[in-house]
């Protein structure tokens, strides 16, 4: 069974690691032209010293509810609520995308939502889901290199494409002001921002370029968009500037997987194992190990407080902010083949419920507290 895998090489060549820009190559870190990360860091060290103790404190949850998405096996790579809560949407490499009511979901039971009797066909298998907010369109990455769109209240939605990426697509997020900016990130190395309203073949908004893999995009507020790389670094841009980045962090061992906004701190995951909070100066204020991830996207998701991370040994595992080793964890199955991974995870709109995938199929509710 095919696996989605991030190589570890860190390079797209297949050479040793390399560094983003010159800066990276000499250690030193891009600063912000504002004062704000300044304040920021301040914030945290407040913070550390109010709440940090000898071991962390424990993340309480319950399992509420587990089912297989498919009869066979197969990863589930991504999950997304809708706006509202009220649904979400799963897809993976089957080529397969399905959308479940939620509500009943917490009362034990599947439902499927909308007017869509069946799952989708994708043309390619799923990178990324998102909903597109106050609407019924469901945006999807694939590793065709091609981004569509779903109308989920038209049964039979065939996918209109939005845009080509040369290479495939491992990520997409949509702007927290403007439902019609659209970020992607691919294997192209290019991170890009396009306005979905237009057709395909229209030139897009922002190009921002990098010596290797974007695997994975974030807006962060209205002016700037974080992007992880296959070569080691997490940078952020000003979209009005996208030349250089304002931070070019090269700490990582192996490839950046996924980037998350917790609090204005960007929270990086990698298969080197460790998930990393970072100043907007590029400074590593926390560096996080206990879970297992040497060779796939397992998934990454954030609250205010709590990181929830995938891990290789088919556990989920949450952590404290202010903390770095791991509060708790919950295992899918201990019965599992010990090839079988958390594949995908993400909080609901709550934040107080959180789902996941594993890479045989299994979905579980999880509520937190």
């Amino acid at each position: 069974m095919a696996k989605r895998q991030r190589s570890g090489t860190g390079s797209s060549d297949g050479t040793s690691k390399r560094s983003c820009d010159s800066s990276a190559k000499t250690g030193r870190k891009l600063k912000c032209p504002s004062g704000v990360h300044y304040i920021l860091e301040e914030k945290l060290q407040r913070d550390d010293q109010q709440r940090l103790t000898t071991d962390p404190p424990r993340i309480l949850f319950t399992s509420l509810y587990s089912f297989s998405s498919s009869s066979e096996p197969t990863i589930i790579s991504s999950l997304a609520f809708n706006s509202s809560g009220s649904n979400f949407a799963t897809g993976g490499i089957n080529k397969k995308i399905k959308l479940y009511n939620w509500a009943s979901c917490l009362k034990g039971q599947v439902m499927r939502a909308g007017p869509l009797s069946s799952e989708i066909e994708n043309c390619s298998k799923v990178s990324c889901l998102l909903f597109r907010p106050s609407t019924d369109e469901l945006l999807v990455s694939s590793y065709d290199g091609c981004i569509r769109k779903f109308d989920l209240s038209q049964p039979q939605s065939t996918g209109d494409p939005i845009y080509w990426h040369e290479k495939r697509v491992w990520s997409i997020d949509i702007h927290p002001d403007s439902p019609d900016i659209l970020a992607s990130g691919s294997d192209d190395c290019k991170a890009i921002l396009t306005d979905i309203r237009y057709s395909q073949g229209r030139w897009p908004t922002k190009v921002f370029k990098t010596e290797n893999s974007v695997s994975c995009v974030k807006f962060r507020g209205t002016n700037q968009v974080c992007i992880g790389c296959a070569d080691h670094s997490v940078q952020l841009f000003d979209v009005r500037s996208p030349k250089y980045p304002l931070m070019c962090t090269n700490e990582h061992e192996k490839a950046v997987s996924y980037v998350a906004i917790s609090n204005d701190h960007i929270v990086s995951a990698s298969i080197d194992s460790t998930l990393r909070c970072w100043a907007e100066d590029g400074r590593c204020i926390r560096r996080y190990a206990g879970h297992v991830n040497c060779r796939n996207f397992t998934g990454l998701s954030c609250t205010q407080d709590v990181i929830a991370v995938g891990s290789e040994d088919n556990k989920v595992y949450f952590y404290d902010k202010y903390h770095s080793q791991p509060s708790s964890f919950f295992p899918f199955d201990t019965r599992s083949d010990h090839n079988t991974f958390t594949a995908s995870l993400t909080f609901h709109n709550d934040n107080e419920h959180l789902l996941a995938a594993n890479s045989i199929g299994r979905i579980v509710v999880l509520k937190i507290g």
